[in-house]
């Protein structure tokens, strides 16, 4: 299969700006989730500088966001990678 391309894409959520990567298909996504990274997820402790991943659909197309840990913490419903600045930034 020939590697497909990836481009960066920039969105406004809650008033800050995240850098998105935007994947071309569905296996391509999957490949990059086999690096040393986990899905963001609820109830999850992360140490200082682990990086997590979460996937978005939008307009029929899948992004994949990835964010780096800035304070350890446990993770709630609240300190979403993507709109908490405080702990996390986007990498």
């Amino acid at each position: 299969m020939a590697d497909k391309i990836i481009t960066n894409s920039t969105l406004a959520t809650h008033s800050s700006l995240i850098n998105y990567h935007f994947i071309i298909d569905q296996g391509m996504a999957h490949h990059l989730r086999n690096i040393h990274e986990r899905k963001w997820i609820p109830q999850a402790s992360w140490s200082l500088d682990e990086v997590c991943w979460c996937d978005f659909l939008q307009n029929g197309q899948t992004f994949i966001g990835r964010y780096k840990c800035l304070i350890a913490h446990i993770s709630t419903a609240d300190s979403q990678p993507w709109n908490n600045p405080q702990l996390w930034c986007s990498v």
